[in-house]
C-alpha cells in the first residue's frame, strides 16, 4: 500500500457552518508526529522572513458567527512539532520540500457543516510560512493528501471502501495520483490556511504597517495586508484565555487583507477582509467578510489557550 499520512477525524470535531463552501476546514492529524513543543526561537530561516513564531503565543483559537438563525464555529489549532516527527510524503519526480530547521508548524482546521465533517491539516515552514503538505479528510466521502515539492505538487485522492470506518481514512484505497506543476512565483507562496499565522507572526504593529504575501491554492494571488486607523465594528466585547480572568480587549489593530489576482476565500468569507488583532497577545479577535448567500460575517474569538509556557 502507498504511503501516507494516518489520520482519524474524532468524533468531538467542532462545528462549522459558514453557509456556502467551508474553505480550509479539514485535516489529518498526522498522529505519528512527535509531541508538539514551544514556539521556535529565530533561526536561519527566520532570519530571511518577516515572520517571527516567538511572537505567536497562542495554541487553540474557537470561533463563532451567528447569522440568519445560523450558528457556527471553527476551532484552529497551532502546534510545533520537531522536522524529524512530520509524515511527510516522498515525491518521486522532484526534489520535495524539506524543512530547513529544528522545528514546523502545523495547523489544524476543524469543522462541521449539516452533518458533513472535514478537517485540514497544514505543515509549513515557521519563518517564511511556505506549505509542506496538507492533508484532508471528508468524513465518508474523500480524503486528500498535496505534498509540494521544487516544481510541482503531488496529489493523492482516496476513496472510502466498504467496512472500513467512515472517519478514518488510513486505510482507504488510493483512488488516483497526479502531478500538478507549480509555477516558479509560487514556490514561495503560503497557503490561504497559514493567514492566522502570518498576521499574528508578521511585523503589524502600528497603523500604516503593510505587509504583501503571496498565496497559492491552485492558482497564485496577492494578499495586501496594512494597519487601518482604529474605526467602530470590533464585536468582541470580552476577551477568554484559558487559565485566566476574562477581560475587555486591550490594544487592537485593524488589519485590511485584500486580495489581488485570484478569488481568495477564508473561513468561508470571500474577497476583502479586516482581521481585529489584539496587539499584545497576538490573537486576532474577529475576522469580518462576506459570506456566500448571507453577506456580512463577523467570525468572533469565543475563546483561546496559550501555548505550554507562553503568556499573554
Amino acid at each position: 500500500m502507498m504511503a501516507r499520512p494516518r489520520w482519524r477525524v474524532g468524533a468531538t470535531a467542532v462545528l462549522i457552518a459558514l453557509l456556502g463552501t467551508v474553505a480550509y476546514a479539514d485535516s489529518p492529524s498526522m498522529p505519528h508526529a512527535a509531541a508538539a513543543t514551544s514556539a521556535p526561537a529565530a533561526g536561519a530561516d527566520a532570519a530571511r522572513s518577516p515572520f517571527r513564531a516567538a511572537r505567536v503565543p497562542w495554541q487553540t483559537l474557537r470561533y463563532g458567527a451567528s447569522k440568519l438563525f445560523v450558528r457556527a464555529t471553527v476551532e484552529v489549532e497551532l502546534r510545533w512539532r520537531p522536522a524529524a516527527g512530520i509524515d511527510l510524503l516522498p515525491v518521486a519526480n522532484g526534489a520535495p520540500r524539506q524543512p530547513p530547521g529544528p522545528r514546523v508548524g502545523e495547523l489544524t482546521y476543524r469543522s462541521s457543516m449539516l452533518g458533513r465533517r472535514e478537517h485540514e491539516t497544514l505543515a509549513f515552514v515557521p519563518g517564511s510560512g511556505v506549505t509542506l503538505q496538507r492533508s484532508k479528510i471528508a468524513v465518508g466521502r474523500y480524503a486528500k493528501v498535496e505534498r509540494y515539492a521544487d516544481a510541482q505538487v503531488r496529489v493523492l485522492r482516496y476513496k472510502p471502501a466498504s467496512g472500513l470506518p467512515a472517519d478514518d481514512a488510513s486505510d482507504w484505497p488510493l483512488e488516483k495520483e497526479r502531478f500538478r506543476a507549480l509555477p516558479t512565483a509560487a514556490r514561495s507562496a503560503l497557503a490561504p490556511g497559514v493567514l492566522l499565522y502570518a498576521v499574528a507572526a508578521a511585523p503589524l504593529d502600528r497603523i500604516g504597517d503593510r505587509a504583501a504575501l503571496a498565496v497559492y491554492d491552485d492558482t497564485l494571488g496577492m494578499l495586501d495586508l496594512e494597519v487601518l486607523p482604529q474605526a467602530d465594528g470590533l464585536e468582541v466585547e470580552t476577551v477568554h484565555i484559558a487559565g485566566q480572568p476574562p477581560r475587555p480587549p486591550g490594544e487592537v489593530l485593524r488589519i485590511a487583507v485584500r486580495p489581488r489576482g485570484t478569488p481568495f476565500e477564508f473561513l468561508g468569507l470571500r474577497g476583502d477582509l479586516t482581521l481585529w488583532l489584539e496587539a499584545d497577545t497576538r490573537l486576532p479577535l474577529q475576522i469580518d467578510g462576506d459570506a456566500q448567500l448571507i453577506g456580512a460575517l463577523a467570525v468572533k474569538l469565543e475563546d483561546a489557550q496559550l501555548a505550554p509556557g507562553a503568556s499573554a
